[in-house]
């Protein structure tokens, strides 16, 4: 949804500047912390560019929130986030700025900007943040709540925070995800080539794409030992430890593949598969043009159509493929 409208903003002639900033505090014990780090670094080197015409991207100078001084670090990355994209606006000539927030650690600045240069203020909830890994749960759910006192318009993927959260701002709606229908479903034509990697694996293929980070390994462990006729593929970007299936022959672990050829890789496979560890995650592909399926995940009480919801590992074996 947040990819779409800003292709309808840049058709519309408008202008769009999308921001990045992390919410997580960093925890050096965690071995993929470097690789995050490192993709931030890689990102404020380019720091400002224009991507397409009328969507520019900015990664703003901030510095993480680190041990005891996490105040000062916040009031700190306020004024830095505050010149910045007062800047940006300036040099793009935004006529009437709409913010569209979807991280709340940038509430102090969000607030700042909406009574000082913004016109609109849109909160748009992309998935249920504090619950993230590493996020301080009640610091951010409170960041979120004022977020969306202060909009003109709130925004939830979800049905319950939809029917949790109203009551702070009634202009508070109902969004579901989507994908890129017409780039996805080209994975059901037959003239796509079949890259190596996947080309080599057998058949059929229960596949999952996008960032490997919270996935209940020991489900996709007792359901690769208990199919072993069935090959299980994640395509995504690798941060948690694969130990507990690596050495499972039919558990294949492609790493992060061009967004373009994506569909190349979908297209072989019978169904996709949603391994997420807790019923506090929602951020889920419901609109491929597979058979999708996962454990219970109570927000899809009213999507029986488009999910095939199991409820133990017995069932997950029986409706499999």
């Amino acid at each position: 949804f947040k990819q779409k409208t800003a292709y309808e903003i840049k058709e519309c002639d408008w202008s769009s500047d999308v921001c990045s900033s992390d919410l997580r505090t960093p925890n050096m014990k965690d071995k993929f912390a470097w690789k995050r780090i490192i993709h931030k670094l890689k990102s404020l080197a380019r720091y400002f560019k224009k991507a397409e015409r009328n969507i520019y991207i900015l990664t703003p100078l901030s510095l993480p929130l680190f041990g005891k001084h996490i105040k000062m670090i916040q009031k700190i990355n306020k004024f830095l986030l505050i010149v910045q994209l007062s800047a940006i606006i300036k040099h793009l000539d935004f006529k009437k700025p709409v913010l569209w927030v979807c991280i709340p650690s940038v509430k102090d600045t969000v607030l700042y900007l909406r009574k000082k240069l913004a016109d609109y203020l849109i909160y748009y909830c992309v998935d249920n943040i504090s619950y993230y890994a590493g996020a301080n749960q009640k610091e951010i759910l409170s960041y979120e709540i004022e977020i969306q006192k202060s909009a003109d318009l709130a925004l939830f993927v979800n049905h319950r925070l939809v029917k949790e959260r109203k009551i702070y701002n009634p202009n508070t709606f109902y969004i579901p995800h989507g994908v890129d229908y017409n780039h996805f479903s080209r994975s059901q034509g037959k003239d796509l080539s079949i890259p190596d990697d996947i080309g080599n694996i057998s058949r059929p293929i229960a596949g999952y794409t996008g960032v490997i980070n919270a996935v209940d390994f020991g489900l996709v462990r007792f359901l690769a030992e208990r199919n072993k006729d069935i090959s299980f593929v994640f395509i995504g970007e690798i941060f948690t430890d694969l130990s507990e299936c690596e050495a499972l022959e039919n558990v294949h672990f492609l790493g992060k593949k061009p967004y373009e050829i994506l569909p190349n890789y979908i297209q072989l496979f019978s169904c996709c598969c949603i391994f997420y560890k807790t019923d506090n995650k929602f951020n889920i592909y419901n609109n491929e043009p597979f058979p999708t399926h996962l454990l219970y995940i109570s927000e899809w009480d009213d999507e029986e159509d488009e999910m095939n919801e199991v409820k133990s590992l017995d069932e997950w074996c029986a409706e499999l493929l």
